[in-house]
């Protein structure tokens, strides 16, 4: 079930989309420029000069783009989950070397706890 700061990042995902690609519109209609006529420079209404207000709108769309599209990418990077946590198998707290079953570590510490347990040879034992 997803927590509430999942629920937090989506929205701000959707968000952000929904605002990059309204920005993206703006800038390319802003560039087009569908409602000018220049019939004295060109046909076509890219050669027309901008106006302040027309180059402050396009100015303002592309920061907002480019704002929309960082936040879409950072929101993206940090909600990737993290790796699963790797399986635990119940057994002794200490399992001995990484890859080995409980069995064999089981093993290995009653092994050892043999070996403590036996008397030290002396010299005059060997």
């Amino acid at each position: 079930m997803p927590g509430p700061r999942s629920a937090w990042r989506s929205s701000v995902l959707v968000v952000s989309s929904v605002v990059a690609a309204a920005a993206g519109i703006a800038c390319g209609v802003l560039l087009l420029q569908p409602w000018r006529s220049c019939p004295e420079i060109d046909d076509s209404s890219l050669v027309c000069p901008r106006t302040t207000s027309d180059t402050t709108l396009l100015l303002i769309s592309v920061v907002t783009l480019a704002a929309a599209l960082a936040v879409v990418v950072i929101t993206t990077i940090r909600s990737t989950p993290a790796q699963p946590p790797a399986h635990r198998p119940a057994g002794p707290v200490r399992y001995g070397l990484i890859g080995e079953t409980p069995i064999q570590a089981s093993a290995k510490s009653t092994n050892e706890r043999a070996a403590r347990s036996e008397p030290k040879a002396t010299k005059g034992q060997r």
